[in-house]
């Protein structure tokens, strides 16, 4: 919450006056870009993309069950799941009675 004190304290930045010497902060680099440069790299006559998937994959064969969907996922999409809704809203309902609650009725 603004106080009056605070805000006799304010005044309009006269002409040519700068209030903020460092500028605009910069702006970060493009996330896509940095992780393409990344993964492109080459060490030891090997992508780093290719050292990545190598990884993955002697995991899997060693039974990461988390590596092995990855891998499959990429390369095979993931598998689709089918849900079923049904409207139950114009369906017929049954009420069930006890035989007691029969013999009171009537």
């Amino acid at each position: 919450m603004v106080t009056e004190k605070q805000l006799a304290n304010l005044r309009p930045a006269k002409s040519g006056e700068v209030r903020n010497r460092n500028g605009a902060p910069k702006k970060l680099p493009d996330l896509k870009i940095l992780i393409a440069t990344e993964l492109t790299k080459e060490v030891d006559g090997k992508t780093n993309a290719e050292r990545i998937l190598a990884a993955l994959q002697k995991k899997a064969e060693k039974g990461d069950v988390r590596a092995a969907e990855l891998l499959l996922d990429r390369a095979y999409g993931k598998a689709h799941q089918h849900i079923q809704i049904e409207d139950v809203t114009n369906r017929e309902r049954v009420i069930r009675f006890s035989d007691g609650q029969i013999k009171r009725i009537g």
